[in-house]
């Protein structure tokens, strides 16, 4: 547990956060950028004030992130090779055209690529599907006049259903690992959850103010 120290530094950084905003309501930062201070302030309060955080724990948390890193450069990497090897080859045009000859309409196109990602996501993460299907797919939603931001949120439903998705579900196996549980404990637990994720895709198919009107109304000018 954080101590009385520790959480008297917290208050005080919110309070100096706060009482900037109120002066200069301008960001000091980027999301991104403020996920990286918080990981700062984390290790302060961890390693030198509740000393909770060991040397040899930060050594083996630091490690791991690496790797993950890099995993994930990796896949950014090669998925900009694949980007521009499809470009170069006209694999979009070739694509868009089949689309036409074969009468593909948008809810069509979207069904299927509802399917391919939940298929996907049985057996990838998300940034990874993310990475090898969109320099195919996003063009041609393009083609068809479906919305980006649109797209964009189906997009992320859709790969999280696939991660929960039995048998072979990565979401699943993290649970697992987190509580202990069974297997098919774990799989009829989650039920609800891809409901209502099905539910949110079916939801903002028919509704797609709900997706466009807040970002409608702060790029308007």
């Amino acid at each position: 547990m954080v101590g009385p120290v520790g959480r008297n530094l917290g208050g005080h950084l919110i309070r100096a956060v706060g009482e900037h905003f109120k002066r200069d309501p301008v960001a000091v930062f980027t999301p991104t950028e403020a996920g990286a201070v918080l990981v700062v302030y984390a290790l302060f309060v961890g390693v030198v004030i509740s000393k909770e955080i060991k040397w040899t724990e930060l050594k083996k948390a630091t490690t791991a992130s690496t790797r993950m890193s890099l995993m994930i450069l990796s896949i950014v990497a090669g998925a900009s090779i694949y980007g521009a090897v499809i470009a170069q080859n006209q694999l979009i045009n070739v694509l868009i055209a089949k689309c036409q000859a074969l009468q593909i309409t948008a809810p069509i196109f979207l069904l299927i690529a509802l399917c391919i990602l939940i298929i996907l996501g049985m057996f990838m993460e998300s940034v990874s599907i993310m990475m090898i299907t969109l320099p195919i797919t996003f063009p041609i939603a393009m083609a068809m006049g479906i919305n980006p931001l649109w797209f964009g949120v189906f997009y992320i439903i859709s790969s999280e259903v696939g991660l929960l998705t039995p048998p072979v579900g990565l979401n699943l196996f993290i649970l697992q690992n987190v509580t202990n549980q069974r297997q098919s404990l774990i799989i009829k637990a989650t039920y609800p959850f891809l409901l209502m994720m099905l539910l949110s895709i079916a939801i903002i198919y028919f509704f797609p103010g709900i997706v466009t009107w807040i970002p409608g109304t702060m790029f308007a000018n």
